[in-house]
């Protein structure tokens, strides 16, 4: 079986490109990666007709690398799951510097049928434009590939913008040049350091689906 539904190649692309920390449920990534001794799982819950997602991605880093493996969960157009590793470098940290750019690399197994169906690379950047990093602008640039869909680039641009201590705006877009052009707008709500909640909606021109909605968690911890 190949994957039809547009939306749903989007999503597995974005999987297999290890998309971990500040992208959480996002497309877009950073250019950062856990701080070392550290680990972190982020979740979300994805509502879009005709089909329900769930996903777990924990990660950890370890010798300048962030090592991830995300598991997720569809409800249509028929039952899958799927197990995505995910590497993830940076050259330079945007966690700990004014800006980052780095790589990663990713696939997607499905359990199901007991093969792999997806891989993606994907080059990370981001840009704080203050020293408080109340503007942060991410942009990716990558290839990727879901059983049976040619190879494809694909990029996305998405900022996040600091309302307050507690609060977070976050926006993106992202496609590729054979037509798919998304976008989400949400918030973030910190709980300390270690604890957030998104909410996002977000649509992709020309699907015919209507918005999709997303609620996430996300929680870091020392290992």
């Amino acid at each position: 079986m190949s994957f039809k539904h547009p939306f749903v190649v989007a999503v597995l692309l974005a999987a297999c490109a290890g998309r971990a920390h500040a992208g959480a449920s996002l497309y877009v990534d950073d250019a950062a990666v856990t701080p070392p001794g550290q680990c972190q799982v982020e979740s979300w819950a994805r509502a879009y007709f005709p089909s329900r997602e769930l996903t777990l991605v924990p990660a950890c880093s370890a010798a300048g690398n962030e090592f991830s493996l995300g598991f997720s969960q569809f409800s249509a157009p028929g039952p899958t799951r799927l197990w995505s590793p995910g590497l993830k470098h940076v050259f330079r940290d945007a966690g700990v510097r004014q800006w980052g750019v780095g790589f990663s690399l990713g696939a997607s197994w499905d359990a199901r049928r007991g093969r792999w169906v997806a891989g993606a690379l994907s080059l990370p950047a981001s840009i704080a434009f203050d020293d408080d990093e109340r503007f942060v602008l991410h942009a990716n640039l990558g290839w990727g590939k879901a059983e049976g869909k040619v190879g494809t680039v694909t990029g996305g641009v998405g900022a996040e913008f600091v309302l307050d201590e507690a609060w977070r705006l976050l926006a993106e877009v992202y496609g590729d040049p054979h037509g798919t052009a998304a976008g989400q707008l949400g918030l973030r709500r910190s709980f300390g350091e270690d604890v957030s909640v998104d909410l996002l909606v977000g649509h992709e021109a020309g699907l015919g689906t209507g918005p999709w909605l997303t609620l996430g968690f996300n929680l870091a911890f020392a290992r």
